[in-house]
């Protein structure tokens, strides 16, 4: 199977799950479980629909 290219841009919100050490991780991963608590969190094709990605193949 090959990939084809992609050209859609990563989402901003992305920025934040990049990790350098395991401080970082356990730091995102109580981010994570605080999100959820407050229900701030999207499914995936919500979130990419809000930044007027469409899933047209290139």
């Amino acid at each position: 199977m090959t990939r084809k290219n992609n050209t859609h841009t990563v989402p901003p919100t992305l920025d934040r799950i990049i990790v350098s050490n395991e401080l970082d991780i356990l730091n995102k991963l109580r981010e994570s479980q605080e999100d959820k608590q407050n229900n701030r969190i999207v499914t995936s094709s919500i979130g990419w629909s809000k930044l007027r990605v469409n899933s047209k193949r290139v």
